[in-house]
């Protein structure tokens, strides 16, 4: 009976609650992580096939790039960001974190790969401003490479590092933050794209006319004065931001005028601005000679001017600092925004990796304020067929398809206020997506690999009937399709710690419920939703929460698409999973798409850069249980019985 232990039903998304973990983010070679490590210059072709794809490309595009209200990261700044270590930008090579390429296009000017957003912020402290995301289709949209074929796959479970994607984000904002020259060098490239969005105007325009026009910070020496007092400068605006307390996004966001905030952005620049002291601008610039500077000479080629009086100059210098220090104190205030992630994440955690996170514990810890352990990674699920599932997540906990997504959008960066249950949340978006993972089509075997071998999947139909049917057939929401852990035996802790109660001793799922209701109607407020436009949004199911002692056993539609597998990834293959558990891998390397049609599933004999094995001794990393498959005890007639039923399944 393999299986990947959860499906979801009415939903284009897993609930994702993203944790930040304390690792060490992979590096990368030139090029990128997760690509086929084929000779070099041999190309992947991509593979069309409508039978395959359900989605016109336009709605490919959509889905791919629909933002649902997670607010990480302002666009200009994530793509001015230099990597942690430093020479490469931060959006460049994102392969290296799982994530799927994707062409620059009309709706992807920005040419973000698969399951990154860009869209306009609705926190009106940043009118305007617009934000980087992750959507649904970064855990949700999968790829497979075989020979010199690369075959794109909707809805299949994905690749994607979600903590370490925020991890690396956060480290290259505090490395940027704290470090004159680097903050120098990002700020030139991000007035190369737009003006400080919170300056006056005109100190805006003056910033970015000489930031554009300066040289880099390799030239700007302190051979004069004005050079060594302006590097001086720089430094002590880093320590005067760093002194102060980071600005909270999450108690001042602001979704419409109230009366105490008739103008929010007016008031938040007012609050950045309250924080610069005369003395920490102008304390020694305007004592200092500009003569030969590097700004100088920046400026006068900006005017035309073969040399410019002190004063001109000192008072860009001025916009030049202020840019800097409302700049610093943004990132501070991002870093702030991912280090809560990081520190609610981060407790006794078994690291997720590639294709994997541990949701609702990084719920219970990140919205709950608890202190649960994350130590049960999952899989992210594939989605096609979904709709005949009506209990949903692994372990069938939950009906309400707006919940779960709403909370999913709240762990991949929506910003929610905990006193008004306000949020960012789109769910007019989440409708949308939803709507378009419906039409996703399951992939089909012989649109990549050929025909099947039709005589080993008659013999092994017979093996299905006997062996996987009882719980893989028929009806999946008959009773008993939920199977008791004693009963199916794999990894405990994913079900364990969801059962744990809630810190104040209420059931989880009761908070949860509650939670996920206020988030909802106020959304629902704010969106100004019409009785049948919820009633549309809802769907068909009441909204339930439950607890269960057990994993759900689904239909096994494309299950040759969905490796690793079990519930955790904890087994590589399909091949691997139908012998018992102690033949199987104790260690394996994921994240490869190179794809193994014989053992069906991803090649996982070698590291990529950076990448540590997959362990089976840690906690929720068990490959125990789920000992079904056929059994002759002679090896060479077991192997062709796996072959035969493996035949099948590609069938499916």
């Amino acid at each position: 009976m393999p299986c990947k232990a959860g499906q979801t039903k009415h939903s284009s998304h897993s609930w994702i609650i993203v944790a930040a973990a304390a690792l060490v983010v992979a590096g990368c070679t030139k090029g990128g992580c997760l690509w086929s490590r084929k000779p070099p210059g041999e190309t992947l072709v991509p593979t069309v096939s409508p039978g395959r794809v359900g989605l016109s490309p336009a709605e490919q595009s959509s889905f791919y790039h629909l933002e649902e209200g997670s607010e990480v990261f302002p666009l200009d700044m994530f793509m001015a960001m230099e990597r942690e270590e430093g020479g490469a930008l931060f959006a460049d090579g994102l392969e290296r974190y799982g994530f799927l390429r994707d062409p620059v296009s009309a709706s992807n000017p920005e040419g973000l790969p698969v399951g990154l957003t860009a869209a306009t912020t609705r926190d009106l402290q940043f009118t305007g401003i617009k934000m980087v995301g992750v959507n649904c289709a970064a855990c949700h949209v999968s790829e497979l490479h075989y020979e010199t074929r690369k075959v794109r796959l909707d809805g299949a479970g994905g690749h994607a590092d979600i903590n370490a994607f925020y991890q690396g984000l956060g480290k290259a904002t505090q490395a940027t933050a704290t470090d004159a020259g680097r903050l120098y060098k990002f700020v030139k490239r991000l007035r190369q794209r737009a003006n400080n969005p919170i300056m006056e105007s005109s100190e805006a325009a003056s910033s970015a006319k000489i930031f554009k026009a300066a040289p880099e910070f390799a030239v700007v020496r302190p051979d004069t004065s004005f050079d060594r007092e302006l590097q001086a400068e720089l430094a002590k605006i880093i320590k005067l931001a760093a002194s102060q307390p980071p600005v909270d996004f999450t108690k001042t966001l602001a979704l419409k005028s109230r009366p105490e905030r008739l103008d929010p952005s007016g008031q938040f620049e007012a609050q950045l601005r309250s924080l610069m002291t005369d003395e920490a601008l102008v304390s020694r610039i305007p004592k200092s000679t500009s003569r030969n500077s590097a700004f100088e000479r920046a400026l006068a080629l900006q005017e035309k001017a073969v040399a410019l009086p002190p004063e001109p100059v000192r008072s860009t210098s001025m916009a030049i600092l202020e840019d800097a220090y409302t700049t610093v104190r943004l990132l501070i205030s991002r870093v702030q925004f991912l280090a809560r992630i990081a520190d609610r994440m981060d407790v006794h955690s078994t690291p997720a990796g590639f294709g994997r996170i541990d949701a609702f514990g990084g719920a219970r810890n990140l919205l709950f304020d608890g202190q649960q352990n994350l130590n049960a990674p999952v899989s992210y699920p594939h989605l096609w067929n979904f709709e005949m599932v009506d209990w949903l997540h692994w372990d069938g906990n939950t009906t309400s398809v707006i919940e779960r997504n709403i909370g999913q959008a709240l762990g991949l960066g929506a910003v929610v206020r905990r006193d008004t249950y306000e949020s960012t949340v789109s769910l007019t978006n989440l409708y949308q997506l939803e709507q378009l993972a419906l039409k996703i089509k399951p992939p089909r075997w012989e649109d990549t690999f050929g025909p099947v071998d039709v005589a080993a999947a008659t013999r092994g139909a017979g093996l299905f009937d006997t062996h996987c049917a009882r719980c893989h057939g028929g009806d999946p929401n008959e009773p008993g399709r939920i199977l008791a852990l004693a009963d199916i035996g794999t990894d405990r802790n994913r079900s364990v710690n969801f059962n744990e109660p809630a810190r104040d001793g209420r059931p989880n799922d009761r908070v949860i419920a509650e939670f996920m209701a206020k988030v909802k109607e106020q959304a629902i407020r704010d969106a100004g939703l019409s009785p049948a436009q919820r009633r549309a949004l809802e769907g068909k199911s009441v909204a339930q929460w439950r607890l269960t002692a057990g994993y759900a056993a689904r239909p096994l539609t494309a299950i040759w698409a969905s490796a690793p597998y079990l519930h955790n990834n904890s087994v590589p293959t399909l091949d691997d999973l139908l012998r018992l558990p102690a033949d199987r891998p104790a260690s394996f390397y994921v994240g490869s798409l190179e794809y193994d049609p014989v053992k069906v599933g991803f090649i996982t004999g070698k590291p990529l850069p950076g990448e540590k094995a997959f362990d089976t001794k840690l906690a929720g990393n068990s490959n125990a249980g789920h000992p079904w498959g056929p059994r002759d005890g002679n090896p060479d007639v077991e192997k062709r019985m796996r072959a035969d039923l493996l035949e099948f399944l590609k069938t499916r």
